[in-house]
């Protein structure tokens, strides 16, 4: 419409402006109130930027009711999903991502599940080795999901099946 056009251009400009805040804002509302992938994709990038998790998750997901295939959106929704410690989430993410023949590094996820370990949290990493070991059950050969879970092993204090994941 001729308001959402005139909303669009002031957040464009808002940006220019280095008004993160106000165009952010904007591009969430519109975004919202739209179901457009292109204005969710622009609000995500902009909230990402601007490290507001909430809205970036709240984005990606939105742009990826309109377009389920889209790598970036997904990527973003798994690093942001693993800023916030929903680690079971972010694995879902990535799983996807691998699913659809992407490059997936499941490292950083098993490294941010130790660093929260490490600072007094308690990951629940049962059920997210239950998911690894069923992943690794279709890609046997896929290093990084076998060296992460080889991570959790350990976290777990299980030794044993983390050597052997490591061969």
């Amino acid at each position: 419409t001729e308001d959402q056009l005139t909303r669009t251009i002031l957040a464009e400009l808002a940006g220019q402006r280095g008004q993160n805040d106000v165009a952010l804002r904007e591009y969430a509302a519109l975004a919202r109130e739209s179901g457009n992938a292109s204005i969710a994709q622009r609000a995500m990038r902009i909230a990402a930027f601007s490290r507001d998790v909430k809205t970036a998750i709240e984005m990606a997901e939105l742009w990826l009711k309109q377009d389920p295939a889209s790598v970036e959106a997904r990527q973003t929704l798994a690093v942001e999903l693993i800023s916030i410690s929903r680690f079971r989430d972010a694995f879902l993410q990535f799983a996807q991502l691998l699913e659809q023949g992407e490059t997936v590094d499941f490292r950083m996820l098993s490294a941010r599940i130790a660093t929260a370990a490490s600072n007094g949290s308690t990951p629940m990493v049962g059920g997210l080795i239950e998911d690894y070991e069923a992943l690794l059950t279709r890609y046997p050969q896929h290093e990084t999901l076998r060296l992460s879970l080889a991570h959790l092993y350990q976290l777990d204090r299980r030794p044993k099946p983390a050597l052997r994941s490591e061969e």
